[in-house]
């Protein structure tokens, strides 16, 4: 895949980074519309994909520490 990655997006590169991205963005929609995966029985992901249920949070809690068995080094 790397390989291929490279002839289709790098070489030769894109005269700016927002065809550089579009080239990018057409190689991943064929890899996981169009392009069968041996680890998924030769069917490409994007159909095999489902949203996970969990929430995502808005913001992340901030870590807390016991003050007696840890030691914050900085």
């Amino acid at each position: 895949m790397p390989l291929t990655l490279k002839q289709q997006t790098a070489v030769p590169p894109r005269a700016n980074m927002a065809r550089q991205q579009r080239a990018f963005d057409e190689v991943r929609a064929e890899d996981n519309a169009e392009r069968p995966h041996e680890a998924i029985g030769q069917r490409p992901p994007a159909p095999a994909y489902t949203c996970s249920p969990r929430p995502y949070p808005a913001r992340t809690p901030s870590i807390e520490y016991p003050a007696a068995r840890a030691l914050v080094r900085r």
